[in-house]
């Protein structure tokens, strides 16, 4: 109960109070020594110390919740976490080539499991990844392989992330016709989603190109 008034919290941008009630989550799994339990507790302290701007503790709480989750081996909570941390890697603390084998290890536990929506997931956050060190090529392929998955399931959202990324890919590489085609696409699966915000940034994207 404690957890999910964090939860609720958490949604409510209430982060102290968020904070507040997953320690006192976690004092009782750890106490009832439920290691799977006190894993998920550290990956949601995680967050909310990143909304703080404490990614450094952040950090902290998502390798302790790894290390947890190797120990009991609950993969699926392992996929999710290495995920989160190589997002802190790449997005906060500028340590794209720390996410890199975060990512690749999440994505063969996915594909073990047959879990083909989280592995577009996580090649499209390689992808990302890739981009940002500037491999272009490699971006370009991880996207490509997440549209493919993304596609069999016609979820336009993610279809529109997908594109929008390969959009980016094609401009920095000067293939500007294609740029331009990805985005497009990416505006139309905005508009099925009723996503008006992601529709302007398409919008914005295409007039730049």
């Amino acid at each position: 109960v404690l957890h999910a008034i964090g939860i609720a919290y958490k949604r409510l941008n209430r982060p102290e109070d968020a904070l507040k009630n997953y320690n006192e989550s976690f004092a009782i799994r750890k106490a009832l020594g439920d290691k799977k339990s006190m894993a998920r507790s550290l990956s949601e302290i995680a967050q909310v110390q990143l909304a703080l701007g404490k990614p450094k503790e952040a950090e902290q709480s998502y390798q302790a919740a790894i290390a947890l989750q190797r120990e009991v081996g609950d993969k699926a909570g392992l996929s999710i976490t290495l995920v989160n941390l190589a997002s802190l890697f790449n997005d906060t603390l500028g340590r794209p080539d720390d996410a890199l084998p975060l990512l690749r290890e999440s994505l063969q536990i996915r594909r073990e499991s047959g879990n083909t929506a989280g592995e577009a997931s996580v090649l499209n956050n390689l992808g990302v990844v890739h981009l940002a060190k500037g491999n272009f090529d490699e971006a370009q392929t991880n996207f490509e392989r997440a549209l493919e998955i993304r596609e069999k399931k016609v979820v336009p959202t993610e279809m529109a992330d997908t594109l929008h990324n390969l959009g980016e890919t094609h401009s920095k590489t000067g293939q500007y016709d294609q740029s331009l085609k990805d985005y497009e696409r990416a505006l139309q699966f905005r508009r099925d989603a009723s996503d008006k915000r992601g529709g302007a940034i398409e919008s914005y994207s295409m007039g730049t190109i």
